[in-house]
């Protein structure tokens, strides 16, 4: 069983929805977070590089996250990682990307008080 991660972010862009030929809606988007550090030198934090995660969710998650969910929104996503290959137009392999294959997303309790306003 792969090992389970949560990534909580900002969202880059709105979500990219699309469906498979056989109909299964699948919805792609990128999480981002910027880790603070405590710098003793100036009693204060400091902003960290920011940690972009793509994350791929299916079905009627993948549709409900596409419907409700825009650029900036704060989101959680539980998943596990994959590995895909990335190919060239020619179908030569070139490299691999990683991405969390979400099976549970969630708008940030935040935005969701919001969105009830």
């Amino acid at each position: 069983m792969p090992t389970t991660l949560t990534f909580i972010g900002n969202l880059a862009a709105d979500p990219d929805l699309r469906f498979t030929p056989s109909g299964t809606a699948v919805a792609h988007f990128t999480l981002i977070d910027t880790p603070r550090k405590f710098d003793k030198q100036t009693n204060d934090y400091k902003d960290g590089e920011p940690i972009r995660q793509r994350v791929v969710v299916w079905g009627d998650q993948a549709e409900n996250i596409a419907e409700t969910a825009t650029k900036g929104m704060r989101l959680w996503a539980i998943g596990h990682l994959e590995q895909r290959p990335d190919f060239e137009k020619d179908g030569e392999k070139t490299v691999s990307y990683t991405h969390l294959r979400a099976h549970e997303t969630s708008l940030h309790l935040v935005c969701r008080l919001l969105l009830e306003k």
